[in-house]
């Protein structure tokens, strides 16, 4: 059956089997309870599935109805428990879904590498190179949903998982080797380009000029940033590195969904601000929101792309021209300072339209750092 008509909640629905497994292409399957649907190996709650394909909240239908609706399109509703279900994780699925609509389809997934113990995650020959990849991911706990207050250190689970990737590629150190990470959702864990460097190179912050004869900051100070103790990338005395440590990780490689839609909307609604004088009513706010659904401003389009973050003290160099898609991104050592070394070319435009319009996306602490 190709498409079915239903209502729902008093509202009238057409939905086909295709679009709800298009719909999510790059979703993260939510924990089971009790029923799901095995989708590409990954087990989905139905009111998931159907919420999604619907673009409606997961709170304004019942199991019951999600399971009747899924099953008259033909998939399958399955009980926890009674399947044993093997999949790769969300890391690794969307790393390959990323090489290949990045057109590097050379590669392979966990295979044996010559005097090596260990399977690297996935293996890729670009030109006369073999690259080897570790694929890790940041899920949500139980304890990350309790309330309760305390110290925040946003680089500690970086930095665990740059010690995974070390003990990963010890037998690999003949190949440019590459950490690649993604959050599937765990709070408090930024995968920005700053963090990933305050990681690996230390904390992030900034010095303030003071004047000791005055005995006070110097007016109209000039904030500079730099990176203080902690680095994962080099040993330490008394806060400051004196050698390098794990060279074999040429680069740390962040997958993200970008939300581009969101972004062209923003971009949208600081045209429409700007022509009326004013800030929009909730009522055009939501217009804006309905006649943007469908277009490139629609607020659930996301383009997976990858921000690549090359170790300065790599022993063997990143080839920084693997990953250059139109939304990619790329860091690294620019004379002593950690820069932006490329972009993509939608990214750029789209950079350039939200300048033009007083948009400002990221937030950005920095836009480079000595190293």
């Amino acid at each position: 059956m190709n498409e079915i008509t239903f209502r729902l909640e008093g509202k009238k629905y057409r939905l086909s089997k295709k679009h709800v497994l298009d719909s999510l292409f790059l979703v993260a399957p939510k924990p089971t309870d009790k029923y799901f649907i095995l989708i590409d190996g990954r087990p989905f709650p139905p009111k998931q599935v159907l919420a999604t394909a619907l673009s409606i909240p997961i709170v304004n239908f019942t199991t019951s109805a999600a399971n009747a609706i899924l099953r008259r399109l033909g998939f399958e509703i399955q009980t926890v428990g009674g399947v044993e279900i093997h999949s790769r994780t969300e890391s690794e699925r969307l790393f390959e879904i990323y090489l290949q609509t990045s057109g590097h389809l050379n590669f392979e997934f966990e295979p044996q590498m010559p005097g090596s113990a260990t399977k690297p995650d996935f293996v890729l020959t670009w030109r006369d190179k073999t690259i080897v990849f570790d694929a890790k991911e940041f899920q949500a706990t139980p304890d990350d949903l309790r309330l309760g207050g305390g110290s925040y250190d946003p680089y500690g689970a970086i930095r665990d998982k740059i010690q995974e990737g070390r003990k990963k590629f010890r037998e690999l150190k003949q190949y440019p080797c590459a950490l690649v990470l993604y959050n599937a959702g765990k709070p408090l864990v930024d995968l920005t380009w700053e963090f990933i460097y305050g990681a690996m190179l230390g904390n992030l912050g900034f010095s303030i000029p003071f004047d000791p004869v005055a005995g006070r900051l110097v007016e109209r100070p000039v904030l500079s940033p730099g990176f203080g103790p902690g680095g994962e990338m080099h040993r330490e005395k008394d806060g400051q590195p004196i050698n390098a440590q794990n060279t074999t990780i040429s680069a740390v490689l962040v997958l993200q969904l970008l939300s581009i839609g969101k972004r062209r909307f923003h971009i949208q609604l600081a045209r429409h601000r700007r022509k009326l004088g004013r800030e929009l009513t909730y009522e055009e706010y939501f217009r804006l929101v309905e006649s943007s659904r469908g277009t490139d401003r629609d607020l659930s389009l996301r383009e997976l792309r990858s921000v690549t973050c090359l170790n300065p003290y790599a022993r063997i160099e990143f080839p920084k021209q693997v990953f250059t898609g139109p939304y990619d991104e790329c860091y690294g050592p620019v004379k002593g300072q950690i820069q932006r070394v490329s972009a993509g070319e939608q990214l750029q435009k789209l950079e350039l339209e939200e300048q033009a319009d007083g948009v400002d996306p990221h937030g950005i602490l920095v836009r480079s750092a000595p190293i």
